[in-house]
């Protein structure tokens, strides 16, 4: 083991390990050029959502509404959309907020799913239509599904988040040099010509982005499987906290579909999280299904940060509730980060503007990794096969 250290820090490149992590990194990371591209660009542009869709004037919000009595209860809200929309089931409902003042609801009927805005005082609906389709929202369908299905898009994300975490860490290891060289893995001298420039960058630009791709490619892999990683981690260090997944948690029969008790649900979830509101409840829209209550801080907050309540809609009864912000042990420390980590927009504007640059880290890698591999393989090939005779290359070709 120790000759095999010395034999590293000295001439890394005689390394039989080595050659075979680059064979991997160098196979991995052509397959996964244009996830890279298509993940890196759209994450960093997501992590300035907010900020990119005011600037743009995408999907304006209702401000200022002229008080007429007291505002509508969620109760009142539901009742009013079930009369409005009786062949559609509400799925979520977002209370006025600080940049949409009505009352906002998601409903579903059939394949269709409708956004519907609702004055906060005389329940009038306000508009109704499928979700705004924009460049931002098709840019979320990228990073979020990579504009396919749900399902196949949630588990090709995972499954490329983690060959991300592959590619960086047997990409550290050939990153090394030697130790007569070392200064050549920290800094890019671009005195060189054009190739040697992007080799540079290449490992350069992969050593110090590494921490951010690697918790970027774990903390994929978590948002798609939460409950297997979490029982992974687990196994390693307890977690106390509830991820709360609705995954086998039922509530009652409930032939009517009528939600009972929706203001004693309310208050109760107000009991548990003190100097919290309500800032979202997702409705049954299935059989035994659970309500949800979405509990935040403030209207800033996000939905992916919240805690979760869960009810059963035929008598109110609670039925769990998911701690996701109380972190105890190592563990829960370890699940909880995953959720910042990756948006980066839990810390301030100067914390999104860190993130929104070095998310093009990864097109970047991507982009000259492939050059590299076109200077060294098939640049080759290709002036071999422009020098060929018309005939011959023809043969050479179909060969191939």
């Amino acid at each position: 083991m120790k000759n095999l250290i010395r034999e590293y820090i000295h001439r890394p490149q005689r390394l039989w390990i080595r050659k075979a992590m680059f064979q991997v990194h160098l196979w991995v990371g052509l397959l996964m050029v244009v996830y890279a591209i298509l993940i890196g660009v759209s994450g960093s542009i997501l992590v300035l959502r907010d900020e990119f869709e005011k600037w743009t004037g995408l999907n304006p919000d209702y401000g200022k509404f002229e008080e007429s009595g007291p505002q509508l209860t969620y109760e009142q809200v539901a009742v009013i959309l079930k009369e409005k929309f009786p062949k559609s089931k509400v799925s979520l409902l977002y209370p006025p907020r600080e940049k949409n003042k009505a009352y906002y609801a998601f409903l579903t009927g059939g394949r269709q799913q409708t956004a519907v805005n609702i004055h906060p005082y005389t329940g009038a609906i306000l508009n109704t239509g499928p979700p705004q389709q924009n460049w931002m929202s098709v840019v979320s369908q990228i990073h979020y599904f990579l504009l396919m299905n749900r399902n196949p898009g949630m588990t090709i994300n995972g499954i490329s988040s983690a060959l991300i975490v592959v590619m960086t860490l047997t990409g550290l290891v050939i990153w090394w040099p030697g130790i007569n060289q070392w200064v050549r893995a920290f800094v890019v001298d671009f005195r060189k010509n054009w190739k040697r420039v992007n080799w540079d960058l290449h490992n350069v630009m992969g050593f110090w982005t590494l921490f951010f791709v690697v918790v970027w490619g774990i903390s994929g892999v978590y948002l798609v499987w939460p409950r297997e990683f979490t029982s992974t981690v687990n196994a390693v260090s307890k977690v106390t906290m509830s991820e709360g997944r609705m995954a086998g948690l039922r509530a009652s029969e409930n032939p009517t579909g009528v939600i009972n008790n929706l203001p004693g649900m309310i208050a109760h979830a107000e009991t548990i999280f003190p100097n919290t509101h309500v800032g979202a409840i997702s409705f049954p829209t299935r059989d035994k299904a659970p309500m949800m209550f979405y509990i935040v801080k403030n209207d800033r907050e996000t939905l992916s940060g919240a805690d979760h309540i869960y009810y059963d809609p035929a008598n109110g009864k609670h039925l769990r509730t998911a701690y996701r912000n109380n972190p105890q042990t190592a563990g829960d420390w370890f699940i909880w980060l995953q959720r910042p980590l990756h948006y980066g927009t839990w810390w301030g504007m100067s914390v999104k503007i860190i993130w929104f640059v070095l998310g093009f880290a990864l097109p970047l890698l991507g982009i000259t990794g492939l050059l590299m591999y076109w200077n060294r393989y098939l640049s080759k090939k290709w002036k071999k096969l422009k020098s060929m005779p018309d005939s011959r290359r023809v043969v050479a070709v179909q060969n191939r």
